[in-house]
Parts: C-alpha cells; sequence; structure tokens
C-alpha cells in the first residue's frame, strides 16, 4: 500500500466515553486523490437508469439487466415510475402490491437503489389523476411496501398528480389560467395538494426523503426560508424530509419553469446541502455542454442525473470527455486528505487516531448511514468492528472535517498485524454486509479494496 508517511510522529488527544483523556501517538500519513479515469459506483448517487412500469400490463425488471448497469456501467441507481393508469378510480389488488415487492426482491438482488415514483399518466395532454380519497386510499394501500422495501429506496418522488406525476398539469389539483396558458392550484387545491404530501411523508420511513417538481412546491408548504443546520437531517421534521428533482435540467434560463425567479436558484444551492436534489435534462442547448453542466451540477447540488435522457446532451458529455467528471462529481464523494494513526496498540487500551477528509461531491449524503472502523487479522481475516459516535450526513460538500476514530481494544483481541479499515455500510441490517452498498473513498494507492469495498486506512500491530 503506497501511502505517504511523514517522518515525524504526532501526538494527539484523544476522549473515549468513561475514560481519563489521554495522548496518542502515531505516524502522519497522506492519502492520494482518486482521479477521474473511471465512474467510482458509490450507492444512491450518480447517474441512473430508468423503469416504467405500467400497472395495466405490469413487467417485472430483470435482475440480468440491472446487474450489467451495475458492472458494466457502474451505475448504483434505478428511477422505478409505476403508472397506476387503470386504477384512477379503484383501490390497487393484492397481486399489483406482490409484484411490486417481488421487484424489489430483484433490485436488492442486484445492489441496486431505487428512486421511485408513482403516476397516473405518462402521456403528455392527458391530466387524469384521481380524486383525493382515491388517491389517499392508493398512498395507504402503498405504505407497507414502502415501508418494508425502504432499504432499498433512495429517495420517494411525490408523484401521483397530473401528467408524468410532475405536479402541473392537473385534472383534480391545478386550474388552468389565463384559458390555459399556464396552471397554478387554486387554495382548495393546495390544501391537498399538502394533504397529499403529508400522508406520503407518512407512508415512507422516516428516513427517507419525499422530492417536489420544484421549489415552489416545497415553498409552498415549508415557506422560503433554508432550512438551518440544526433543523438538518431531523427525521421528525417534515420539512427536512422534502428534496427537489429538476426534470428539465439546462433546459432553458429557469430550467422550463423549474425555477421562478433567480433567488430560488439560489434558495436551491443553500437547502440542497441538506436534502436530496436531482433529475433529468430534457433538451440540448448552448448551455449544456461539459462547462455548463459542471456548473449547474455544482450549484443544483444534483445527486443523481438520468443517463438515458436527454441522450443529446448525455453523448455530447461522453464525446467530450467529462462524463466520468461529472458522474463522480454527483452527490457527496468523500476523499481521505491525511491523518495520523498509532502503529501499534496494546491488547485492553484505547486505539485513537485523527482523519482529515473532504466531501469534493457537490451534494450531502442524505440517508443516515453509521462510521465504523474494522481491525481484520491479517493471518485469519477475521473482522472486529467498532461503531464511531459519527453522522456522515454532517460532511458537508466542498467542506473539510476532522474526525475522531477511537475505541478500547478488547483484551481478547488476537496479536499480530491487523488492516485498520473505514467502513460505512448500509443503516439497514439487510444490507449492511453486502458490498455493494458500502462507500468507497475517492483515494488511490490502496486505500479502496475492490472485493470488500473497505476503505483501507492502514495497518497496526496489536501487542
Amino acid at each position: 500500500m503506497d501511502l505517504t508517511l511523514g517522518l515525524m510522529k504526532v501526538t494527539i488527544l484523544c476522549v473515549l466515553t468513561g475514560q481519563v483523556a489521554g495522548a496518542c501517538v502515531g505516524n502522519f500519513v497522506t492519502f492520494t486523490p482518486m482521479k477521474d479515469t473511471h465512474v467510482l459506483a458509490n450507492p444512491e448517487k450518480g447517474f441512473y437508469h430508468g423503469y416504467e412500469t405500467y400497472f395495466s400490463k405490469f413487467q417485472a425488471m430483470s435482475l440480468s439487466t440491472l446487474q450489467q448497469w451495475w458492472t458494466n456501467e457502474n451505475v448504483t441507481l434505478v428511477h422505478n415510475n409505476y403508472v397506476l393508469n387503470t386504477f384512477v378510480t379503484t383501490n390497487l389488488t393484492s397481486a399489483l402490491l406482490t409484484n411490486l415487492t417481488n421487484d424489489f426482491k430483484t433490485l436488492r438482488s442486484a445492489g441496486l437503489k431505487s428512486v421511485i415514483r408513482f403516476s397516473y399518466t405518462l402521456t403528455s395532454g392527458n391530466m387524469n389523476d384521481a380524486i383525493l380519497s382515491q388517491l389517499l386510499n392508493h398512498i395507504d394501500q402503498l405504505k407497507p411496501f414502502l415501508q418494508a422495501n425502504g432499504d432499498v429506496i433512495a429517495t420517494v418522488q411525490a408523484g401521483f398528480i397530473g401528467t408524468w406525476g410532475e405536479w402541473y398539469y392537473s385534472k383534480n389539483y391545478a386550474t388552468p389560467m389565463d384559458g390555459g396558458a399556464w396552471y397554478a392550484p387554486t387554495a382548495a387545491q393546495q390544501t391537498n395538494r399538502n394533504t397529499i404530501l403529508t400522508a406520503l411523508l407518512k407512508a415512507i420511513p422516516t428516513s427517507r426523503m419525499v422530492q417536489l417538481r420544484t421549489p415552489s412546491y416545497k415553498q409552498k408548504f415549508c415557506g422560503t426560508a433554508n432550512l438551518a443546520t440544526s433543523q438538518a437531517f431531523n427525521a421528525s421534521n417534515m420539512c427536512a424530509r422534502i428534496g427537489i428533482h429538476n426534470d428539465c435540467f439546462m433546459a432553458s434560463y429557469q430550467d422550463q419553469g423549474t425555477f421562478e425567479t433567480d433567488a430560488q436558484r439560489t434558495w436551491l444551492t443553500n437547502e440542497g446541502r441538506y436534502v436530496i436534489v436531482g433529475g433529468e435534462s430534457c433538451e440540448l442547448n448552448s448551455q449544456t455542454g461539459c462547462a455548463g453542466g459542471v456548473d449547474q451540477i455544482t450549484k443544483q447540488r444534483f445527486s443523481y442525473l438520468n443517463v438515458e435522457y436527454h441522450p443529446t446532451v448525455i453523448q455530447g458529455w461522453k464525446a467530450s470527455g467529462c462524463y466520468n467528471q461529472i458522474a463522480n462529481l454527483m452527490g457527496y464523494r468523500f476523499e481521505l486528505i491525511n491523518g495520523t494513526f498509532p502503529s501499534t496498540v496494546i491488547r485492553g487500551q484505547a486505539y485513537c487516531a485523527t482523519v482529515n477528509l473532504k466531501n469534493t461531491g457537490v451534494a450531502p449524503l442524505y440517508n443516515p448511514r453509521p462510521v465504523q472502523v474494522i481491525l481484520r487479522n491479517k493471518a485469519t481475516k477475521k473482522l472486529t468492528t467498532f461503531v464511531q459516535k459519527i453522522d456522515p450526513r454532517s460532511w458537508s460538500p466542498g467542506l473539510s472535517v476532522a474526525i475522531s476514530l477511537s475505541f478500547n481494544v478488547p483484551s481478547t483481541q488476537a496479536v499480530g498485524s491487523h488492516d485498520v479499515i473505514l467502513n460505512l455500510p448500509d443503516a439497514s441490517s439487510s444490507l449492511s454486509s453486502n458490498p455493494k452498498y458500502r462507500i468507497m473513498f475517492s483515494n488511490a494507492n490502496g486505500v479502496q479494496e475492490a472485493s470488500t469495498r473497505f476503505n483501507i486506512l492502514g495497518q497496526l500491530t496489536v501487542q
């Protein structure tokens, strides 16, 4: 492992729960960043592929296709748009709910997660959607499925209302203005929208966010003020669980109505520090080249983007050589900078290290995730795991942070050489041991272990 070791040893102060602070001596290590020679596959971020599944003729997802997307393209997200086209006035059947459950078993087997949306129509000009009581019944029917499969749901797009489930053209929740020149909800319709959004937020796990189509839609529910740091990632605060999906990314100056004012662009840059933002492009223009793509991915804090649409935009990035850069830039991108690590530790005593890292991506990690230090015996490969009291969602985009890693080495720990591993597994017990759902740091020279997706910090001798 080619890490750069400083010549001096550094003494740091380490505080363990229930113990008196003590001095730890270690070597100063500098880490090497990864270049954009390939797309780094990491969960809940990056380019996605899509499935449009009509409930009138349910076609299950293909396991082999999902596996190919992960293996060949480093794609970890699928956009699932489930169309309730024949259920506008009736309840869902148990057979359909079973089909949904089976689809997500397939997703779990493939190692991907879903950006999921339900809608009633994908046909331009068709504004049909369910009346409030029926729509709320559908959400209530879907709640057990959403709760049970929250482990492989990255985020939920609000959906349900109007054409494409995008909340603009709608039979029941928007009214044509100026002879149909534009659509907006009346006060009563806005109240119904709020009711639907509240029901959906209650139907999904509190660890997951709902995305609305525009900043204005969230502002009508939460007000125009940005989330404060103290409010961020608070599962009991509904507004902390509402993100944005921009499905006409870079289409025009205001992204075809996504933004009503320049102030909303600034609002999204700030809001995107704490909530999930993503979407798709919908046209090629003079602003959709590499420079424009990097600029807007950064300013809008995208965590994901459709790799299939708009095809000329995506192909342009590939032809111009910025596709990998944009893929890796999206979402979080954790990079180890340097740290101080002890080379030996005595059984029964404290291990203490400090690590400086930076989120060089444009967005936060938006779902909960534990941080672990693992000692792996180099002879037996036995793993000993120590959970750290760290929330990686606080590693904000563009900021460098210093973290302390500390634990008591068990008196029964085997003596000898160990790998020191920094592990960010999935928070759910169903996925925590699956390497595909672990986060790899954006570093070269031996940090990334491809087979396990562990991050190797160095070695330690237990005495």
